[in-house]
């Protein structure tokens, strides 16, 4: 346990030290052959041609539902790398998973980031691209399999604001048959709002789907639209955020 300590030091979920690029190319295999046959899961890129490596983009994944379950893996597939080659997005996650042993030991060692503005920035700096929920865990209240409502929350600009700063592209990304693929035990929607609002996470969690945390094989298809040109403005006026939010949210 003191040996395992010392991986929290020198904030892994902020400089990306402890990604590892072994584990990186395991998990590309796992993920080719366990995880995209089970979801029968394609990427469809809404552009004729690659995405330009040379710019920043900022990819906004919905929706959350229980489990943004694509989110952690899509980018680690060849799948993704036929269409986005030699483009990669840093992955950001709850704070949370970087303090929980195993979960931030395999979110850390494929590269990911914390979704905290430190983590966002160094991200961003060493990848060029990061990949986010917008959401966040509020998206998981309300989100059932046997609904056709799918609950997408537009209030938060941050993502916005940081993009607009550092001149990053803005890219919608939505995955038709995430809200599928788990359902979560019911509890009052004031009880999980209270968790995230306290804890930032919504602690009343127990996805199910085929059976405890085994997600039912529903088709996925990850839909990445066309990048939506960003300025760099050091100091972004409200005005400016709520007109790039805007045209987010009305190309998603």
């Amino acid at each position: 346990s003191f040996l395992y300590s010392y991986t929290y030091m020198g904030k892994p979920g902020v400089t990306g030290r402890r990604a590892w690029k072994d584990f990186q190319r395991f998990s590309h295999w796992v993920f080719d052959n366990v995880f995209v046959p089970y979801f029968s899961m394609s990427v469809i890129r809404d552009t004729p041609e690659p995405f330009d490596v040379n710019e920043k983009y900022v990819f906004g994944y919905h929706p959350h539902g229980i489990i943004p379950i694509a989110c952690q893996w899509t980018s680690l597939t060849t799948a993704w790398d036929e269409k986005f080659p030699n483009l990669r997005p840093a992955v950001l996650v709850s704070t949370i998973v970087h303090t929980c042993p195993l979960m931030r030991d395999v979110a850390q060692w494929n590269g990911g980031f914390e979704v905290s503005r430190e983590g966002f920035l160094s991200a961003l700096e060493k990848r060029k691209a990061v990949l986010l929920v917008p959401g966040g865990q509020e998206e998981m209240i309300g989100s059932r399999s046997d609904s056709t409502r799918v609950p997408i929350v537009t209030k938060h600009r941050g993502f916005v604001r940081l993009a607009l700063q550092q001149g990053a592209n803005l890219v919608p990304v939505y995955s038709f048959g995430e809200t599928q693929t788990f359902d979560n035990v019911a509890a009052p929607h004031s009880w999980q709002r209270w968790c995230v609002k306290q804890f930032r996470a919504n602690l009343i969690c127990f996805p199910y789907g085929v059976l405890p945390m085994l997600p039912r094989p529903t088709r996925l298809t990850i839909a990445v639209g066309k990048p939506i040109p960003v300025p760099k403005i050091e100091n972004p006026t409200d005005e400016q955020i709520a007109v790039y939010h805007h045209r987010y949210f009305n190309a998603l």
